[in-house]
């Protein structure tokens, strides 16, 4: 009876393996995607992965890996099953019953900013003895933009005060970047804070308060991401980001207009990132999603022939600019005469590490902030 019992759980497991090994990828799905499409560097977030089995057939052993960007910091059972080289390499083993659906959450720090993508979700199928069964590939869109962290807006007031200065007609960069005009007639798509209701109730309709921008003067923020230097300077590169990206987007809050000048390549286009954004935050994630993109490993263009660029194609005569540029701190011939155009409507901010003297820097007709790298 043991014996017949013995055989009986032998070649029902032998029955079972064989339908595995035979159906294991069958209505199975596998898929991993970001749980957040924008973040900040330093911020932390997760990966989702989720499989699937939607049939009448257990699955004993299911092993998935993704090969993930190293500087996605993973944490604690995250961590578990993860090997580290050009890239992560995460591998997680599941056992699946039938018509079951398992999420795992993968935590991890992004500890650079960038433009992250999953790629394909590699799946092996195991059977009871864990022999390999079959191996699999399923596609996965996701995508994750890691925003440049932001500086402080107490840190960054030397900067607004400075281009405040420098613009002539109005205070540029004040809370209230609009100046009261006169009072006229309702529009449907004026807001309703504008109203003057002491006006409306004098006359026979609805008025509102007319206001005209401080200031009828462009502002560029020139990104300069060069390195000219025999030895990188990653960490000026990085807070050359992290300053630009910050003073844009408060700058687009304040209903400004801006248009950013670099000389950096994105990587999701191959070419250089020049580009106009309107009045308003909306443009704030675009702004972002770029700075992320950028790529400061390869070689573009010098500082000088940046500004020459940029002075060919537009009339810098009523603009304001703000240059960031590491390579001001010791400024050749070349790079002091490009800067000859931008006289009285220049601010330059020139990053440099803390462990070095700051720059003495003196431009004619330039505004100069050293700015300290901590």
């Amino acid at each position: 009876m043991l014996i017949l019992l013995l055989a009986g759980v032998y070649l029902f497991f032998r029955l079972a393996d064989y339908l595995i090994r035979k159906n294991w990828n069958r209505n199975f799905t596998a898929n991993a995607y970001f749980s957040d499409g924008a973040l900040y560097e330093g911020d932390t977030s997760s990966i989702k992965e989720v499989i699937a089995n939607e049939k009448w057939l257990p699955l004993p052993a299911i092993s998935v890996r993704l090969a993930l960007d190293r500087s996605l910091d993973f944490k604690d059972e995250a961590n578990l099953n993860s090997n580290t080289s050009d890239q992560t390499y995460k591998r997680d083993v599941f056992s699946l019953l039938f018509h079951q659906q398992i999420t795992r959450t993968l935590v991890f720090t992004a500890t650079r900013r960038g433009h992250f993508a999953i790629g394909d979700v590699y799946v092996a199928g195991h059977d009871f003895f864990f022999r390999p069964c079959g191996y699999e590939e399923f596609p996965s869109t996701s995508e994750c933009y890691v925003y440049p962290k932001q500086i402080s807006t107490r840190r960054l007031s030397i900067v607004y005060e400075a281009v405040s200065g420098m613009v002539i007609t109005r205070n540029m960069l004040y809370p209230d970047p609009f100046e009261f005009s006169g009072i006229r007639d309702y529009r449907p798509e004026d807001p309703m804070n504008h109203i003057n209701w002491k006006a409306s109730a004098r006359g026979e309709g609805l008025m509102v308060n007319q206001f005209d921008a401080t200031t009828e003067a462009d502002l560029v923020l020139i990104v300069d991401l060069e390195d000219t230097a025999a030895l990188k300077h990653d960490e000026l590169t990085e807070e050359s980001i992290r300053i630009a990206s910050s003073f844009a987007a408060t700058v687009l809050r304040q209903k400004l207009p801006l248009r950013i000048e670099t000389n950096a390549i994105d990587v999701t286009t191959g070419g250089l990132w020049s580009e106009y954004y309107p009045a308003g935050g909306l443009g704030i994630s675009r702004m972002n999603q770029k700075f992320a993109c950028v790529d400061t490993s390869i070689i573009t263009e010098m500082p000088q022939d940046l500004l020459k660029r940029i002075t060919e194609n537009q009339d810098y005569s009523r603009k304001s600019c703000v240059l960031i540029s590491k390579n001001l701190a010791d400024p050749g011939p070349e790079l002091l005469a490009c800067l000859a155009p931008f006289a009285g409507k220049l601010l330059a901010v020139i990053p440099f590490s803390g462990t070095s003297p700051a720059p003495e820097v003196k431009i004619p007709g330039v505004q100069v902030i050293p700015w300290e790298v901590t």
